[in-house]
């Protein structure tokens, strides 16, 4: 390709044509080298902190109350479980007054 783009998130003013940059993307995809020789960001990495690492397990996840999902689990397969579309509609009709008022 002939279009030149500019270098988002590199420095001001450097532009790369679009074969650069395929050629950049397909770089990091197979782990090679940037071919104008900069190098090639393959990922962001992260470190938990050692108070997050000592928080008690059930701070960790939401809570769940596995009895309650077995429940309405069974309620779901045999049938029984209510459904008021009244209460949806009526939910879905709120909703969407706020998203456009």
């Amino acid at each position: 390709m002939v279009d030149s783009i500019s270098g988002s998130g590199g420095a001001p003013g450097i532009k790369r044509t679009a074969d650069d940059v395929a050629a950049r993307i397909k770089a990091v995809k197979t782990g090679a080298s940037a071919p104008s020789g900069s190098p090639v960001q393959t990922g962001d990495t992260m470190q938990i902190s050692t108070a997050a690492a000592a928080l008690p397990q059930e701070l960790k996840s939401p809570p769940i109350e596995m009895e309650a999902v077995k429940k309405i689990q069974e309620a779901i397969a045999n049938g029984n479980y209510p459904i008021d579309l009244d209460a949806i509609t009526e939910s879905l009709f709120e909703s969407y007054l706020e998203l456009n008022s």
